[in-house]
């Protein structure tokens, strides 16, 4: 997941550089739908291929770095 939070992050240095709300906007938007939609599709995909080694992968390992 690194890639999507570096792509958020990008929209937030936008906003800071331009300081235009609309980069602000679609930064939170795009946290909410990457984890909402993205990543969720891709672990039940991942948890239909590899079941019970996935699913432990999961329990040990945080969706996100830092939450």
């Amino acid at each position: 997941n690194p890639i999507y939070i570096a792509f958020v992050f990008f929209h937030f240095s936008m906003f800071i550089t331009f300081e235009n709300v609309v980069y602000f906007l679609t930064s939170i938007g795009l946290a909410i739908w990457i984890n909402n939609y993205v990543v969720k599709a891709e672990e039940e995909y991942l948890l239909r291929e590899f079941s019970e080694e996935y699913q432990r992968y999961m329990d040990s390992v945080k969706r996100w770095i830092f939450i």
